[in-house]
């Protein structure tokens, strides 16, 4: 079964991924999906921007 099934592709999404680095640090990275109605290419969000 694809966990993607259960989710709403016209929403925000995020993945987060936290760990400490060898040297002790405490390190986190999101990744974000941002979805825009109505835009057909990257380019239009660039152009936009």
């Amino acid at each position: 079964m694809d966990p993607k099934r259960f989710v709403d592709i016209d929403k925000t999404t995020y993945s987060d991924e936290l760990f400490e680095s060898p040297e002790g640090d405490f390190c986190g990275i999101r990744f974000e999906t941002v979805q825009f109605p109505g835009v057909k290419s990257l380019q239009q969000v660039y152009d936009a921007a």
